[in-house]
C-alpha cells in the first residue's frame, strides 16, 4: 500500500474540502453520498462496445473520506446512458478477487451474467440526485440469468422491482427472465 505524506489541507470557508500531498497530488472530499437502493444476483446485461464514445476507463482511483482516510477503488469501466435528459452512470468490473488483474479483458459488446447494484447518489451541497448502476461480471459465465435490469424500461408482469429516475418520467426496472431452453 502506498503511503501519502500530507503537505497541507485544502479549506474553503473554514471547512476542509481536500488535501494536498508532498508528491503534488491533490484529493478532494466528494460532495456525493451514495446509498444502495437494491442489489440483484444472476442478472443478464450487455457490456458496452469498446469503441463507445461515452466509455471511459477509470484506473484505480483514490478517494478522500471526510475522516481523512484515503481509499483506493478497484479499476472499472464507466459508461453513461442518457434517459430523459439525465445521465445514468453504469460501471462494469469483474466480481472476483482477480477482477482488477483482468479488467482489460472485459468482454465488450456481449451479453454476460453478474450482479447488479443500483445506487442513488445525492450531492450534499445541491441536493442533486443521480442513479448509478454497478455491474459485477461473474468469472463463471455458466451461471443462468434470473433477472434483467432495464434502464428506462417499462413495467410488465415479470417486474420484481422498480425505481424512478430523478427528474424524468422513466424508471429503472428489474424483471425476472425466463431461462433459455
Amino acid at each position: 500500500m502506498e503511503t501519502y505524506e500530507l503537505k497541507q489541507l485544502i479549506r474553503k470557508d473554514g471547512e476542509v474540502i481536500g488535501a494536498e500531498f508532498q508528491n503534488g497530488q491533490k484529493l478532494m472530499i466528494s460532495q456525493w453520498d451514495h446509498s444502495t437502493l437494491a442489489e440483484f444476483e444472476n442478472v443478464s446485461f450487455r457490456t458496452p462496445v469498446k469503441e463507445g464514445k461515452f466509455l471511459q476507463f477509470v484506473n484505480s482511483p483514490l478517494t478522500l473520506k471526510p475522516d481523512g482516510n484515503i481509499c483506493q477503488i478497484p479499476s472499472y469501466w464507466r459508461y453513461g446512458v442518457k434517459i430523459g435528459g439525465q445521465i445514468i452512470t453504469r460501471t462494469f468490473r469483474f466480481s472476483c478477487d482477480e477482477g482488477s488483474k483482468k479488467i482489460n479483458q472485459l468482454p465488450f459488446g456481449t451479453d454476460v451474467v453478474g450482479r447488479a447494484k443500483i445506487c442513488l447518489s445525492t450531492n450534499k451541497k445541491t441536493g442533486e440526485k443521480r442513479v448509478i448502476v454497478d455491474y459485477f461480471i461473474y468469472s463463471d459465465q455458466k451461471v443462468v440469468a434470473q433477472n434483467e435490469v432495464k434502464i428506462g424500461g417499462k413495467t410488465k408482469p415479470s417486474t420484481i422491482w422498480t425505481a424512478p429516475i430523478p427528474k424524468t418520467e422513466s424508471n429503472i426496472v428489474v424483471n425476472k427472465v425466463e431461462p433459455k431452453k
